[in-house]
Protein backbone atom coordinates (compact mmCIF):
# COMPACT_ATOMS: atom_id res chain seq x y z
CA UNK A 1 0.00 0.00 0.00
CA UNK A 2 3.03 2.28 0.25
CA UNK A 3 2.89 2.93 -3.50
CA UNK A 4 -0.79 4.00 -3.47
CA UNK A 5 -1.34 7.47 -4.91
CA UNK A 6 -5.02 7.56 -5.97
CA UNK A 7 -8.02 5.32 -6.30
CA UNK A 8 -10.58 6.64 -8.79
CA UNK A 9 -13.89 5.52 -7.33
CA UNK A 10 -16.55 5.05 -9.99
CA UNK A 11 -20.05 5.29 -8.56
CA UNK A 12 -23.61 5.37 -9.82
CA UNK A 13 -26.96 3.66 -9.83
CA UNK A 14 -27.46 0.14 -11.11
CA UNK A 15 -27.27 0.01 -14.95
CA UNK A 16 -25.65 3.47 -15.17
CA UNK A 17 -22.72 2.18 -17.22
CA UNK A 18 -20.09 1.99 -14.47
CA UNK A 19 -18.65 -1.31 -15.72
CA UNK A 20 -18.53 -0.24 -19.38
CA UNK A 21 -16.90 3.10 -18.60
CA UNK A 22 -14.42 1.63 -16.11
CA UNK A 23 -13.39 -1.13 -18.50
CA UNK A 24 -12.77 1.30 -21.36
CA UNK A 25 -10.91 3.81 -19.21
CA UNK A 26 -8.75 1.04 -17.76
CA UNK A 27 -7.73 -0.17 -21.23
CA UNK A 28 -7.22 3.28 -22.72
CA UNK A 29 -5.20 4.73 -19.81
CA UNK A 30 -3.60 1.45 -18.70
CA UNK A 31 -4.90 1.81 -15.14
CA UNK A 32 -5.80 -1.42 -13.31
CA UNK A 33 -9.27 -2.09 -11.95
CA UNK A 34 -9.47 -3.23 -8.34
CA UNK A 35 -11.48 -6.45 -8.27
CA UNK A 36 -13.89 -7.03 -5.38
CA UNK A 37 -14.60 -10.36 -3.76
CA UNK A 38 -18.24 -11.46 -3.64
CA UNK A 39 -20.35 -14.35 -2.45
CA UNK A 40 -22.96 -13.85 -5.15
CA UNK A 41 -23.09 -16.20 -8.12
CA UNK A 42 -21.54 -15.00 -11.40
CA UNK A 43 -23.76 -13.50 -14.10
CA UNK A 44 -23.51 -14.79 -17.64
CA UNK A 45 -20.20 -13.65 -19.14
CA UNK A 46 -18.54 -12.69 -15.85
CA UNK A 47 -15.05 -14.07 -15.33
CA UNK A 48 -13.66 -15.09 -11.94
CA UNK A 49 -10.70 -12.86 -11.07
CA UNK A 50 -11.66 -10.25 -13.66
CA UNK A 51 -15.29 -9.33 -12.98
CA UNK A 52 -15.11 -10.37 -9.33
CA UNK A 53 -13.34 -12.89 -7.19
CA UNK A 54 -16.23 -15.30 -6.57
CA UNK A 55 -15.79 -16.83 -3.12
CA UNK A 56 -17.81 -18.63 -0.47
CA UNK A 57 -18.93 -17.30 2.92
CA UNK A 58 -16.02 -19.00 4.71
CA UNK A 59 -13.41 -17.15 2.64
CA UNK A 60 -15.24 -13.89 3.13
CA UNK A 61 -15.54 -14.31 6.88
CA UNK A 62 -11.90 -15.39 7.39
CA UNK A 63 -10.15 -12.55 5.51
CA UNK A 64 -9.45 -8.85 5.99
CA UNK A 65 -11.18 -6.39 3.68
CA UNK A 66 -10.58 -2.64 3.33
CA UNK A 67 -14.30 -2.19 2.82
CA UNK A 68 -17.23 -4.54 2.74
CA UNK A 69 -20.95 -4.46 2.36
CA UNK A 70 -23.83 -6.92 2.54
CA UNK A 71 -27.01 -6.81 0.48
CA UNK A 72 -30.27 -8.58 1.23
CA UNK A 73 -31.38 -9.66 -2.24
CA UNK A 74 -34.21 -11.70 -3.70
CA UNK A 75 -31.75 -14.63 -3.59
CA UNK A 76 -30.32 -14.23 -0.08
CA UNK A 77 -27.48 -12.19 1.44
CA UNK A 78 -24.68 -11.30 -0.96
CA UNK A 79 -21.39 -9.99 0.42
CA UNK A 80 -18.92 -7.76 -1.41
CA UNK A 81 -15.55 -6.46 -0.29
CA UNK A 82 -12.16 -5.13 -1.36
CA UNK A 83 -9.37 -7.37 -0.09
CA UNK A 84 -6.25 -5.52 1.02
CA UNK A 85 -4.10 -7.50 -1.45
CA UNK A 86 -5.79 -5.71 -4.37
CA UNK A 87 -3.79 -2.52 -3.68
CA UNK A 88 -0.34 -4.09 -4.01
CA UNK A 89 1.85 -2.42 -6.63
CA UNK A 90 -0.96 -0.24 -7.97
CA UNK A 91 -0.17 3.48 -7.54
CA UNK A 92 -3.30 4.42 -9.51
CA UNK A 93 -6.39 2.28 -9.85
CA UNK A 94 -10.08 2.31 -10.70
CA UNK A 95 -12.70 0.87 -8.35
CA UNK A 96 -16.46 0.55 -8.71
CA UNK A 97 -17.87 1.12 -5.24
CA UNK A 98 -21.05 2.23 -3.52
CA UNK A 99 -21.35 5.08 -1.02
CA UNK A 100 -20.85 2.91 2.07
CA UNK A 101 -17.72 1.28 0.63
CA UNK A 102 -16.34 4.65 -0.44
CA UNK A 103 -16.82 6.08 3.03
CA UNK A 104 -15.06 3.04 4.56
CA UNK A 105 -12.13 3.58 2.19
CA UNK A 106 -12.02 7.28 3.15
CA UNK A 107 -11.78 6.30 6.81
CA UNK A 108 -8.98 3.77 6.21
CA UNK A 109 -6.97 5.45 3.44
CA UNK A 110 -7.74 9.17 3.79
CA UNK A 111 -9.59 11.53 1.47
CA UNK A 112 -6.40 12.53 -0.38
CA UNK A 113 -6.10 8.99 -1.79
CA UNK A 114 -9.61 8.94 -3.33
CA UNK A 115 -11.39 10.71 -6.18
CA UNK A 116 -15.12 10.01 -6.58
CA UNK A 117 -16.72 10.11 -10.02
CA UNK A 118 -20.50 9.64 -10.09
CA UNK A 119 -22.05 8.34 -13.33
CA UNK A 120 -25.45 9.99 -13.83
CA UNK A 121 -28.19 8.56 -16.06
CA UNK A 122 -31.93 9.28 -16.29
CA UNK A 123 -34.26 6.79 -14.60
CA UNK A 124 -35.92 5.97 -17.94
CA UNK A 125 -32.53 5.09 -19.42
CA UNK A 126 -31.63 2.97 -16.38
CA UNK A 127 -34.82 0.95 -16.87
CA UNK A 128 -34.13 0.52 -20.59
CA UNK A 129 -30.55 -0.67 -19.95
CA UNK A 130 -31.63 -3.06 -17.23
CA UNK A 131 -34.18 -4.64 -19.55
CA UNK A 132 -31.44 -5.15 -22.15
CA UNK A 133 -29.16 -6.65 -19.49
CA UNK A 134 -31.85 -9.18 -18.61
CA UNK A 135 -31.85 -8.73 -14.83
CA UNK A 136 -34.89 -9.76 -12.81
CA UNK A 137 -37.29 -6.76 -12.83
CA UNK A 138 -38.09 -7.19 -9.14
CA UNK A 139 -34.37 -7.25 -8.25
CA UNK A 140 -33.72 -4.19 -10.46
CA UNK A 141 -36.50 -2.28 -8.68
CA UNK A 142 -35.06 -3.21 -5.29
CA UNK A 143 -31.55 -2.14 -6.34
CA UNK A 144 -32.70 1.14 -7.89
CA UNK A 145 -34.75 2.04 -4.80
CA UNK A 146 -31.75 1.19 -2.62
CA UNK A 147 -29.41 3.27 -4.83
CA UNK A 148 -31.72 6.30 -4.73
CA UNK A 149 -31.88 6.13 -0.94
CA UNK A 150 -28.14 5.46 -0.55
CA UNK A 151 -26.97 8.38 -2.70
CA UNK A 152 -29.58 10.90 -1.46
CA UNK A 153 -27.71 14.07 -0.51
CA UNK A 154 -24.36 12.60 -1.59
CA UNK A 155 -21.78 14.98 -3.01
CA UNK A 156 -19.24 13.44 -5.39
CA UNK A 157 -16.00 15.06 -6.53
CA UNK A 158 -17.24 14.84 -10.14
CA UNK A 159 -20.47 13.99 -11.96
CA UNK A 160 -20.36 12.57 -15.48
CA UNK A 161 -23.57 12.25 -17.52
CA UNK A 162 -23.66 8.99 -19.43
CA UNK A 163 -26.21 9.61 -22.15
CA UNK A 164 -23.49 8.73 -24.66
CA UNK A 165 -20.82 6.16 -23.78
CA UNK A 166 -18.06 7.71 -25.90
CA UNK A 167 -18.56 11.14 -24.35
CA UNK A 168 -18.71 9.70 -20.82
CA UNK A 169 -15.48 7.72 -21.31
CA UNK A 170 -13.75 10.82 -22.69
CA UNK A 171 -14.88 12.94 -19.72
CA UNK A 172 -13.81 10.34 -17.12
CA UNK A 173 -10.40 10.06 -18.80
CA UNK A 174 -9.99 13.85 -18.70
CA UNK A 175 -10.83 13.91 -14.98
CA UNK A 176 -8.34 11.16 -14.20
CA UNK A 177 -5.53 12.73 -16.22
CA UNK A 178 -6.13 16.07 -14.47
CA UNK A 179 -6.08 14.35 -11.04
CA UNK A 180 -2.86 12.42 -11.70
Amino acid sequence: MDTLKKIFAIQGFTSSGKDSITSRVSKELNIPILVSHTTRPPRTGEINGTSYHFVDDDFFNENEFLEQRHYNTEYGVWKYGLHISELQNKPYSLFIVDRQGYEELQDKLGEDKLVSIFIEVSEEELKRRNKLRGDCPKEFSRRLKSDIEEFKGYISDYIVYNDNLEDAVKKVKEIIIDEM
